[in-house]
């Protein structure tokens, strides 16, 4: 079997060699240039930069950094739960500043992230299942024609746990 290949690697490059041609010497490089015809000018690349950010500010470890972008539109109405956890709290209605459950509690609510949902800060902070849950997530959910028909929530019990996403109750409202 060694044979076989060292012989089929021997007729290959004897078949390369061949395929080259007779060269006996390398031709001497040309000091003439080259016809214009022949050259053709290769246009600078393009390079486009993105205008200059102005410098995001960094938060303290301690705290949560604020983010003035409002909920968008379609998050801002009336919420039916839809998953068991959230039946005793009621529907959950979303106004352009403040979150309601039917429940009885209503927070003031303000957008501190948009990493992967909305994540906004209560105040007064709800208490369900004697929980006080300050932070929650808003994450849309949208069918196939691309229209929000769902909101997952998650409830957060303080400003570190929102900020590693270790949410104490997760649950889903369908809209109304």
């Amino acid at each position: 079997m060694n044979q076989l290949a060292l012989g089929l690697m021997v007729a290959t490059l004897f078949l390369v060699s061949g395929c080259r041609g007779q060269q006996t010497s390398s031709p001497e490089p040309s000091l003439a240039a080259a016809p214009e015809s022949a050259v053709s000018p290769v246009p600078d690349p393009v390079v486009e930069t993105a205008p200059p950010q102005p410098e995001v500010p960094v938060a303290a470890p301690d705290t949560v950094a604020t983010n003035t972008s409002q909920l968008p539109v379609t998050l801002v109405q009336q919420w039916d739960p839809l998953s068991n956890v959230l039946f005793e709290f009621g529907p959950m209605t979303v106004g352009p500043d403040q979150i309601t459950w039917s429940s009885g509690q209503t927070s003031d609510y303000s957008v501190v992230g948009t990493d992967n949902g909305y994540l906004l800060r209560l105040d007064p902070v709800p208490v369900f299942f004697d929980t006080a849950n300050p932070y929650i997530k808003l994450i849309p959910q949208t069918n196939p024609a691309g229209a929000v028909t769902e909101v997952e929530v998650a409830f957060y019990e303080n400003e570190q746990k929102a900020q590693s996403d270790e949410y104490i109750m997760f649950g889903t409202y369908m809209v109304r």
